[in-house]
């Protein structure tokens, strides 16, 4: 709803706690709680006018300014709303009416990183320093998906590169822009496909960087966990490690009807173990059992019984 030329509003008929939150342009907005019995309810609240300002420069790692940044303020809080100006041709930006308190910039640009600062929002004042800002200049990453030994490109593989998600295209390929560290971390998923990490370094002299990446066909287990008597067990947790025990590849839980599957490993010998559920767990003895798997393939029927303790 919106206030008429004199200030006046009504919500209507209404029951109970309200919760009324009140914005105006240049003004710092405010909340009104009230409870409402029964009978018309008047309310007056005289808003304070938003005295902050902010005013800063962006410059590129040789310290020359950038023009035509995008750069959005982001109000911590709720109340106040989101501001958004450009950087002019010297670099600088400047934003009034604001309400005072922290806040969050970030600056985009097409041909640098994205960058975030957190700043505090004071009373505006003519004559102080701007907030000095700083843009590395991205570089960008090919990422090229293909399946081990056939070299087929993976289509609609997932792709994410410090933090930034991509799906690779029909070529397997995804193109990995404005990066702003000088090592990125990337992780590759594709269903029946194992699951991959790697690590990156920005090449020299800003060239763009290609990193190909195989991965193998996944394999699968499934079974059943019983208890001594025959009975299915649900709620037991299994792990499945690598043939030395030492790292876990997958875990996951029985149904109710002590079922359990897991796919995406890789392929080699493996060490299955299976856990009691909490209730079970003073009865009933973890089990271990070594199995292999194959690529491509589900071995089936790995099937696991508690004895009692």
């Amino acid at each position: 709803m919106t206030s008429d030329g004199f200030g006046m509003w009504s919500a209507g008929h209404r029951r109970g706690k309200q919760k009324i939150i009140i914005r105006a342009a240049g003004m710092v907005p405010a909340v009104v709680e009230v409870d409402l019995e029964g009978r018309p309810t008047s309310i007056e609240q005289v808003l304070q006018p938003a005295e902050g300002g902010l005013e800063g420069r962006v410059r590129d790692g040789n310290d020359q300014p950038i023009a035509g940044v995008r750069v959005t303020l982001l109000p911590a809080g709720e109340l106040a709303p989101t501001e958004v100006t450009y950087t002019d041709a010297r670099g600088l930006f400047e934003l009034s009416c604001l309400v005072p308190g922290t806040a969050t910039l970030e600056l985009d640009h097409p041909e640098y990183a994205p960058a975030s600062k957190r700043v505090k929002i004071d009373k505006a004042s003519r004559g102080e320093a701007p907030v000095e800002l700083a843009l590395a200049r991205g570089w960008s990453l090919e990422v090229v998906v293909r399946a081990t030994g056939s070299g087929d490109p993976i289509a609609g593989a997932r792709v994410e590169v410090d933090g930034q998600v991509w799906a690779a295209d029909e070529a397997g390929e995804v193109r990995a822009a404005r990066l702003a560290r000088e090592r990125v971390r990337v992780r590759v998923e594709a269903p029946g496909w194992v699951n991959t990490s790697t690590s990156f370094a920005r090449p020299a002299g800003g060239a763009p960087g290609t990193l190909v990446v195989d991965l193998e066909e996944a394999a699968g287990l499934d079974g059943e966990v019983t208890d001594e008597r025959g009975e299915p067990v649900a709620g037991a947790r299994l792990y499945v490690r690598t043939r030395d025990g030492n790292t876990v590849l997958a875990e996951t839980t029985t149904d109710t009807e002590g079922r359990w599957s897991i796919e995406g490993l890789p392929e080699g010998d493996v060490t299955v173990e299976a856990i009691p559920p909490p209730g079970l767990a003073e009865l009933l003895a973890p089990v271990t059992l070594q199995t292999d798997v194959r690529r491509g393939h589900v071995t089936r029927e790995v099937d696991l019984r508690f004895d009692r303790l």
